[in-house]
């Protein structure tokens, strides 16, 4: 088994999104029950190593990635009953921030649900969920009623009713074991901050490269998804292309910026190469590029969420297509809609290219995801309104 570091850095209000942490876990479950025996690659029981990864949880975000993916591993009762138990007295010591209980509830109420599985598995080995549920309930509280992120936060009155409805049977008024949650006892008694997004801005050194890269681009967009041409795409001058190259490996050098915006400042750059370019020549040269960049760049660990969301954006548009996806996208093109991120008509080639950084344990992790579950590409909207990942 593949021991993966989770990004340890916390977010706060002042963080703009929570990380998301379920791939890591489903690669777990997946590879647990492609194992055939009770003893794990490193002489260690199934048990042993589960109860571990348990100890190992400290946010809310873990909880719910574990809770989710532990359920669908193949247990028998005796491996089951005390990774279930150990679940239960874990999550007396997971704290988390608003906006981590954000990130990770939102509006699907991705940990409550997670948490109703458990309950599910606990009735179905006849342990009483009582504890989980008391031990849930505080979690609830001791999280969410000291404060608040100013600029968005959970809805307490929607969070009680949520948990309430866990077990109805347990979950009430006295005599019932549970005690209903009340969403006073949710309400935070301060307000902190709001999220600080930089502004990346581009050097107007290159400003007429990318306008003709992009005009390139949208020529290339209404060919491929508003006429049935099957002509080859139009290229952009490789000059362009490698004016813009040099002009992220000189930003590399500037001292004047953070760690942290000198990446947002690189990556910016060559995500308008990676998403504007057709294949060819300049389109291999920024992917090489960029994943050579993200490959075990400190930033992973300094503000995973900065290198989450560019890495993620290219295991997006390196996804297969359906025909039903393809439908969609060329009606919003022929709607006149402005489509940014797009399925890679070079998709082969960026998990090629991922393929050969998989000392980054990250990398490797999500590609082993891919290669487990081969998910399809959906758009960045569609991402976003439904759970992650």
């Amino acid at each position: 088994m593949q021991q993966i570091s989770l990004p340890t850095q916390r977010v706060d209000c002042i963080d703009n999104i929570a990380p998301i942490l379920t791939p890591y876990y489903q690669v777990m479950a997946s590879s647990l029950n492609a194992i055939k025996s009770t003893i794990v690659p490193d002489g260690r029981t199934k048990l042993a190593y589960l109860l571990q990864q348990i100890d190992e949880i400290k946010t809310p975000a873990q909880l719910q990635a574990f809770a989710k993916s532990v359920v669908a591993i193949n247990l028998n009762a005796i491996q089951e009953i005390p990774i279930l138990e150990a679940v239960v007295n874990r999550i007396g010591a997971i704290n988390g921030s608003d906006r981590e209980m954000s990130g990770v509830e939102n509006e699907e109420h991705s940990l409550t649900g997670a948490i109703a599985g458990l309950v599910e598995a606990e009735k179905a080995h006849d342990i009483s969920p009582i504890p989980l549920l008391v031990a849930y309930r505080a979690l609830l509280i001791r999280n969410l009623h000291v404060t608040a992120c100013a600029d968005s936060t959970l809805d307490r009155f929607e969070e009680a009713r949520s948990f309430n409805t866990l077990n109805p049977e347990l979950i009430g008024e006295d005599p019932k074991p549970v005690r209903a949650l009340l969403p006073q006892e949710l309400t935070p008694i301060s307000l902190e901050g709001v999220a600080k997004d930089e502004i990346i801005k581009v050097d107007g050194g290159i400003d007429a490269q990318l306008r003709r890269i992009g005009q390139v681009f949208i020529a290339n967009q209404k060919a491929m998804y508003q006429s049935n041409s099957k002509e080859e795409y139009l290229q952009p001058n490789s000059l362009d292309v490698q004016d813009v190259l040099r002009h992220e490996s000189d930003l590399a050098k500037n001292d004047s910026l953070s760690s942290v915006a000198r990446f947002e400042n690189q990556v910016a750059t060559l995500n308008l190469l990676v998403i504007a370019l057709p294949p060819g020549a300049s389109f291999k040269d920024a992917i090489d590029a960029e994943v050579a960049f993200l490959n075990l760049n400190p930033i992973e660990q300094q503000s995973p969420l900065s290198w989450l969301r560019t890495f993620q954006g290219l295991i997006l548009i390196s996804r297969p297509t359906t025909v039903e996806v393809m439908a969609k996208l060329r009606n919003r093109s022929k709607n006149g809609e402005y489509m940014i991120m797009l399925p890679s008509p070079n998709a082969l080639f960026i998990r090629e290219t991922l393929r050969r950084y998989q000392s980054d344990p990250i990398i490797s992790a999500y590609l082993e995801y891919e290669d487990i579950f081969h998910p399809v590409f959906v758009s960045e909207d569609e991402v976003y309104q439904s759970p992650p990942l």
